[in-house]
């Protein structure tokens, strides 16, 4: 089975604290580049956009947990996935690793959302 080799990643890509947002990280932009898809979770009093539009911009299918608007130009199912609880969130990975073509075209049009609005 194909998927039991695919590589997980749980954590914090880059360097946490003093560099912030001054430079560019490549541990940080190197795990986005080479993703497939990539979680986002917003904090629950804040629904900032930087790290969904960044995951957005490189291509990757993204989930994000619920937020009270998406961001204008993305749509659950067609250009983002939103995911309600842990459980839901495993199910629509291993869903989306098998259904390649679909996963491409949510990431596709996620990504000329983000492009073209933001």
């Amino acid at each position: 089975n194909r998927y039991n080799k695919t590589t997980f990643f749980l954590g914090l890509a880059g360097n946490n604290g003093g560099l912030g947002r001054t430079k560019v990280q490549n541990d940080y932009l190197e795990m986005l580049l080479g993703s497939r898809i990539v979680v986002v979770s917003q904090r629950p009093t804040w629904e900032g956009h930087w790290r969904l539009m960044e995951a957005l911009s490189t291509g990757s299918m993204v989930m994000t947990d619920p937020m009270t608007h998406l961001p204008y130009g993305l749509i659950d199912g067609k250009s983002i996935v939103v995911y309600r609880s842990l459980s839901e969130l495993k199910e629509k990975i291993l869903y989306y690793l098998r259904n390649e073509k679909e996963r491409l075209h949510i990431a596709y049009r996620g990504h000329h959302a983000a492009i073209d609005h933001h």
